[in-house]
């Protein structure tokens, strides 16, 4: 299963932000991870994809039953 973090950054006037390297981390007891990292685009825009073994490499996080 793959998962996606994705928004837009802009400045304090609403303006696109290009070229702004995202980091996105798992946070918890065991520390930070990072699930991955991108550049947003000329309309600020971006997406960091990830799979569930990146944030979950035992396999107990996620879906309860």
């Amino acid at each position: 299963m793959s998962y996606i973090v994705k928004g837009k950054i802009y400045d304090s006037q609403n303006n696109p932000l290009q070229g702004v390297s995202i980091k996105a981390y798992d946070c918890d007891p065991l520390g930070r991870d990072l699930l991955g990292s991108s550049v947003s685009n000329q309309l600020g825009y971006f997406e960091v994809p990830f799979s569930k073994q990146k944030f979950d490499e035992l396999g107990i996080e996620g879906e309860r039953a």
